[in-house]
């Protein structure tokens, strides 16, 4: 198993303070969850909130708002209750169990992630590898060739050492 500037802990990203108080947004999708299954309208929240959210949603919004996201489908959206399912998931509950499957993490040396990739690798069991790449955040992996190349071609090197 291979990740590039992986995400497993949701429920972190979200009690960290991602879309502001998450007791809040609970409840707010709560009641948004309630009134769809009373036949209202799903409701929903910007995927990349607005206002200066900290370095992670900030450069989000430096690929997501801009030229960079070469999507046309995209839409800077969320379903409201989706923050409920978020919170509800972290793989670091669990992760000790992929072993004995091989696992890769990618991730930049200055990804707002890193943490993230770091404490996924703590709690894995061998084989694992963290593998950084100078420089690098959380986004420019989405598209920037000079990060986006070496993770490809750590992931190829992985995969054919132990496939």
């Amino acid at each position: 198993m291979a990740t590039v500037s992986g995400l497993p802990d949701l429920r972190a990203t979200i009690t960290d303070g991602y879309a502001g108080d998450w007791r809040e947004m609970m409840n707010i999708a709560q009641s948004a969850r309630e009134a769809y299954a009373q036949g209202g309208e799903a409701q929903y929240l910007p995927f990349m909130p607005p206002g200066d959210a900290g370095q992670w949603v900030n450069n989000g919004k430096k690929y997501y708002l801009s030229d960079r996201n070469q999507d046309p489908a995209w839409r800077n959206q969320l379903l409201l209750w989706s923050y409920d399912k978020m919170v509800q998931f972290s793989a670091l509950d669990v992760i000790e169990l992929l072993a004995p499957t091989p696992l890769l993490l990618v991730a930049g040396s200055d990804a707002e992630t890193l943490s993230q990739s770091e404490a996924a690798y703590s709690k894995a069991q061998e084989p694992k590898e963290l593998f950084l790449i100078e420089g690098g955040t959380h986004f420019d992996f989405y598209d920037r060739p000079e990060y986006v190349d070496p993770a490809v071609t750590k992931i190829d090197s992985f995969l054919r050492t132990h496939l």
